[in-house]
C-alpha cells in the first residue's frame, strides 16, 4: 500500500490562513486541491461565492479598475487574512496612488 501525497497545502504560502479553517494537514493532495480552490475561487476573506458584496463582484459591477480595485480589496480582508495594519497600509498605498495619478492630469 502507497501512503498518500503530501498534502499541497501544506507546502504552501497559504499554510497558516489553511490551518485557521481548521485544515490540518492529514489530508491526500485530492482533498487538499479543494481547500487550495477555495482559496483562489471566491476565497471567504474576500467575502465568498454567496456574498452580494464579494470584493471582485463590486469592484467588477463599478468598474474599479486596478488602483481602486486593489484598495477596496485590502479594505474588504481588513482583519480575515494576515496582519490587520499590513492590509490597510496596502489600502492606503493603492488610494494614494490613485490620488496622485488625478493630481499630475
Amino acid at each position: 500500500m502507497t501512503s498518500p501525497q503530501r498534502c499541497l497545502l501544506m507546502t504552501s504560502k497559504d499554510k497558516n490562513c489553511a490551518l485557521e479553517k481548521g485544515h490540518t494537514g492529514n489530508c491526500t493532495a485530492l482533498e487538499s486541491i479543494d481547500v487550495k480552490l477555495e482559496m483562489v475561487d471566491h476565497p471567504a476573506h474576500y467575502g465568498g461565492i454567496d456574498n452580494p458584496y464579494e470584493a471582485i463582484k463590486v469592484i467588477e459591477a463599478w468598474d474599479l479598475g486596478f488602483l481602486l480595485g486593489n484598495c477596496i480589496k485590502y479594505i474588504a480582508r481588513l482583519g480575515k487574512k494576515g496582519d490587520l495594519l499590513e492590509d490597510a497600509h496596502k489600502a492606503q498605498w493603492y488610494l494614494n496612488r490613485f490620488v496622485s495619478n488625478l493630481e499630475k492630469k
